[in-house]
């Protein structure tokens, strides 16, 4: 099974030299007919010589304890080595696969009454989200906080569609009737495109890992975002109404600033315009505004 995953002889020997080869070796021949992607038994393969390397495996068993204590060394180690910004998701990831790896072999002893469990272990979909949040943070870099907020979304989209269905089994339409209720119940454009933006990344790590044949990441689209969009559109009409009643004064100054500011807010006018306006632009016996000059033509000479 090494010789499949990995091509370079050294690396077999280490797989092959490290504690528990055969029994490292039929776990993942049996995740091999369950059906997972090349990729991710190479991320097992890989995980797990660190687990039988820095957790001892007595007689008695391995408690979740053992497995949590053996993790925080790991992850502290990876952080140390600058491979992992933080360590809480390359200890989520160890404690992931030691459980799992621990169980198919039976050596995993249930927790005691009274202690706490780990909770990410049966939640649907854990594995592949705590893989998702380890690529984000050792091989993209991202922010802890980023990777919060990118799980959070990838989260409530998998509850959205309530596991109906597989990861390769999710299309764009689904994406977008999830991101339309939402829209519905409250959340902003902002929201809807950082959802958009987390599913994508989690659709092309998907693909990557081979969870899914078909890549959806570029038909997934969000609501767009304006450059401007948090600007406010304008002063409340309250707020202008009071700036012109302060302006009712005999002096120069106000009257000529309260003819501006109404011209601005009552016929919409721009300052360049302003800046053009002549007394012949209006007409006193008609009521209208006319600003429009013709374009001088070019002089041009002829020969």
């Amino acid at each position: 099974m090494f010789e499949e995953l990995f091509k370079y002889r050294a690396v077999v020997n280490r797989h092959r030299s490290a504690p528990f080869a055969a029994e490292r070796e039929q776990f993942l021949r049996n995740r091999q007919q369950e059906g997972r992607a090349r990729e991710t038994l190479f991320r097992l393969a890989r995980e797990l010589l660190c687990v039988v390397t820095m957790l001892e495996v007595p007689s008695t068993g391995v408690t979740s304890d053992q497995i949590s204590e053996a993790a925080d060394l790991w992850s502290r180690k990876q952080q140390q080595r600058g491979r992992a910004k933080t360590h809480k998701w390359s200890r989520l990831l160890f404690i992931s696969v030691a459980t799992e790896w621990c169980r198919f072999m039976g050596y995993y002893c249930e927790k005691q009454a009274g202690t706490k469990p780990y909770a990410e272990e049966s939640a649907p979909f854990a594995n592949e989200l705590i893989d998702f949040a380890v690529w984000m943070d050792s091989e993209r870099g991202l922010a802890p906080d980023t990777i919060l907020h990118y799980i959070w979304y990838v989260k409530d989209f998998l509850r959205w569609c309530d596991y109906r269905w597989r990861i390769s089994e999710t299309r764009p339409s689904h994406v977008d009737k999830y991101l339309s209720e939402r829209s519905t119940q409250g959340w902003s454009r902002g929201s809807g495109a950082k959802a958009a933006m987390a599913l994508r990344g989690f659709f092309r790590h998907a693909k990557m890992r081979g969870w899914s044949q078909v890549c959806i990441a570029d038909a997934i689209q969000g609501p767009r975002i304006y450059r401007y969009e948090s600007l406010p559109s304008g002063p409340d009409w309250q707020d202008v109404i009071r700036l012109i009643n302060s302006m009712d004064t005999d002096e120069p100054r106000d009257i000529r600033d309260k003819a501006i500011i109404m011209l601005c807010a009552i016929y919409g006018l721009r300052s360049g315009e302003l800046r053009q306006l002549r007394l012949d632009d209006i007409d006193w016996d008609g009521n209208k505004i006319s600003i429009w000059r013709p374009k001088p033509k070019p002089n041009r000479r002829f020969k």
